[in-house]
């Protein structure tokens, strides 16, 4: 499955798809609602694109402990607990 931009994405659930590439369209446009991704991180955790994208929302915070967060979603994403794994350092 690929998503908006056409890159391959680890998934086949097109609503996990769907809830990436929102995060990804709202981040580039600074709009609103790019928490949405927060909840689907729990929906779909083993997703590594939604799980990375997670982390990333946490690296706009800008705090300590926002940065501690990222990098709790970063090794989830690294490391879901199905048999996919996202290969990216």
């Amino acid at each position: 499955m690929k998503d908006a931009r056409g890159l391959d994405v680890t998934t086949d659930d097109a609503t996990a798809v769907a809830a990436a590439d929102d995060f990804a369209a709202r981040l580039l446009r600074l709009d609103q609602g790019v928490e949405a991704i927060l909840d689907a991180a729990k929906r779909w955790p083993d997703t590594p694109i939604v799980q990375l994208y997670a982390a990333t929302f946490w690296l706009y915070g800008q705090t300590d402990g926002a940065l501690a967060t990222a990098l709790d979603e970063h090794a989830r994403a690294r490391a879901p607990s199905g048999a996919r794994a996202l290969a990216w350092q």
